[in-house]
């Protein structure tokens, strides 16, 4: 038999941006907005809590397994592939432009926090951005990481990064330039 559960009040500060999608997602799944939140609530307290943000790549363990079984050269077409499509799509549901500020968006937030590919850290001079993209799944993923994101910025704003790839990082260097 189930345990009844009990609920409690409570009062938050919400960002407004935050409160609108909300409110608009509960709306159209014919729900409250209360009852939203517990869902989104739920999740974190037994799941989300519990992966660590560097793991949290939707297959963990498997997936490197999986990258680790092809070559290189198979993994950077694959990667080309999904780097000329995916971002845009990501962006385009989230209501984002495909431009670069979009694209620093999905590496800094999507990507990086919160899809656990990498610990993005960025930096920049007069003439460059920089970004730095830590990660701790092997080297073949950092191969992928630089055609998937080489191709985005190809595609998207038909800029060429220069990239360097380590055995655990990747660094993006644009040209301001480039960028205008």
């Amino acid at each position: 038999m189930a345990r009844k559960r009990i609920a409690s009040t409570r009062t938050f500060r919400i960002d407004s941006e935050i409160l609108d999608v909300l409110e608009h997602d509960a709306e159209s799944k014919g729900i409250t907005t209360s009852s939203l939140l517990n869902q989104i609530l739920r999740q974190y307290a037994l799941s989300l809590r519990y992966d660590d943000a560097m793991n949290s790549t939707v297959l963990g363990a498997p997936l490197d397994l999986l990258i680790d079984q092809l070559s290189e050269e198979s993994l950077r077409a694959i990667a080309q592939k999904a780097g000329q499509v995916s971002p845009w799509e990501k962006l385009m549901e989230r209501g984002k432009q495909p431009n670069y500020e979009g694209l620093l968006f999905l590496m800094e937030e999507i990507y990086g926090r919160y899809h656990g590919w990498f610990k993005c850290a960025a930096s920049e001079n007069d003439r460059e951005q920089t970004f730095y993209l830590s990660h701790h799944r092997g080297p073949k993923w950092g191969v992928f990481l630089a055609a998937y994101l080489r191709s985005a910025f190809q595609s998207m704003l038909d800029v060429d990064p220069e990239i360097r790839v380590g055995t655990s990082s990747v660094t993006l260097t644009i040209p301001k330039k480039a960028l205008k």
